[in-house]
């Protein structure tokens, strides 16, 4: 128990059993003061399921609550150029040791604005690259980087069962 000059629990990290008293199953439960109680802000249970807002965490993160928003935030403010205060989500594999996929959000355009834009990479089995693009004019490319329409389409086209062409649109 963390306490203040007054003697008043602020916070708190508890070691607890995760089932009946006599297992050895345990969690550790971080507790923060609301002004009026003690009250759980962050659960790590017995299967290593890390829980915040919640008291039973069904995934390795599990996030709950009326504003349950994730923040990834590059806290490198040197770089101004395009491309750069980059964020990603990796999706990787343990076999080989690779990027399966790739979500990135990154400054668009010139090093005087903050517009940003959403990037997504695949793996082909030996490099990652640039699947999709939305830039900060909600265009969007698939096989551009560099997307000059609402869809920009670099490569063959195919819609639905009966239209499928390579011919470029007027």
């Amino acid at each position: 128990i963390f306490e203040d000059h007054a003697d008043v629990s602020l916070a708190q990290i508890e070691g607890s059993h995760a089932g009946g008293s006599n297992d050895t199953k345990g969690a550790l439960i971080f507790s923060t003061h609301n002004n009026s109680a003690l009250t759980e802000a962050m659960r790590i249970n017995e299967s290593q399921y890390v829980g915040i807002g919640t008291t039973s965490p069904s995934t390795l993160l599990h996030v709950e609550g009326s504003n349950a928003y994730l923040t990834l935030k590059n806290s490198d403010d040197t770089s101004n150029s395009a491309g750069s205060r980059e964020t990603k989500i990796n999706f990787a594999a343990t076999q080989g040791n690779v990027n399966l996929a790739t979500i990135q959000g990154s400054k668009d355009t010139s090093a005087s604005n903050n517009n940003g834009q959403l990037i997504f990479y695949t793996y082909n089995g030996s490099t990652s690259s640039e699947a999709m693009r939305i830039d900060s004019s909600q265009n969007i490319g698939i096989g551009t980087s560099t997307p000059a329409s609402k869809l920009d389409v670099e490569g063959g086209v195919s819609i639905g069962a009966s239209f499928s062409g390579t011919t470029a649109a007027p």
